[in-house]
């Protein structure tokens, strides 16, 4: 409760996202070797979606609070590397949502458990910083970013259209996320090539 009391209450949906984003370790509660556990406690939604539903809160709300549960599990520390970075944003965009909330997320979290301190600005600007490089930089944030198309996967690889295809485009993706640079056409083709001779 005290991760929404951390929240504007500007921020309507967010803040209630904010009440709600713990609910889940009642069912992912685990007791191992005598300590209690909540591992995966942000994947148990259901029950969240359930009574919203009931409520009548439109679906774009309901899929807003459902991923601000999910996304704020994803570390951002001073120690997270420019790879983890855009590995973040991939995920933030992946659940349609802004920087923004996700740290606004993160602040009234840290606010919320007595056990550390919350942020102090600088590291909330040194977390941001490690952000705002990977945003203006080349990095593509989803799939349909990549600089080959499905089309050019097929004329390279002579596969015809279907599942094969977007798994190839993903697992590009992954090759992007993990060097940037790689986003060009001429790197992605030789890519796809190496990757269909592994297959």
């Amino acid at each position: 409760m005290m991760v929404g009391d951390a929240l504007s209450p500007h921020f309507p949906v967010l803040r209630l996202a904010a009440f709600l984003h713990d609910t889940g370790k009642f069912d992912a509660a685990k007791t191992t070797e005598g300590k209690l556990t909540f591992a995966g406690h942000e994947n148990h939604t259901r029950a969240v979606v359930h009574d919203l539903t009931l409520l009548r809160f439109p679906a774009k709300d309901i899929a807003y609070i459902t991923s601000l549960i999910k996304a704020p599990m994803r570390p951002l520390t001073d120690q997270t590397t420019p790879k983890a970075a855009r590995r973040l944003l991939a995920m933030l965009d992946k659940y349609d949502l802004g920087y923004q909330d996700f740290m606004r997320m993160r602040i009234a979290d840290k606010k919320g458990n007595l056990a550390k301190n919350p942020y102090t600005l600088s590291q909330i600007r040194t977390r941001l910083k490690k952000l705002f490089i990977e945003m203006a930089g080349r990095s593509a944030f989803r799939m349909n970013q990549l600089e080959i198309t499905g089309n050019d996967i097929i004329q390279l690889t002579g596969a015809a259209p279907g599942p094969e295809i977007g798994k190839m485009k993903q697992m590009l993706f992954e090759k992007v996320l993990d060097d940037p640079e790689l986003n060009n056409l001429d790197d992605l083709k030789q890519l796809c090539r190496s990757l269909q001779i592994k297959k």
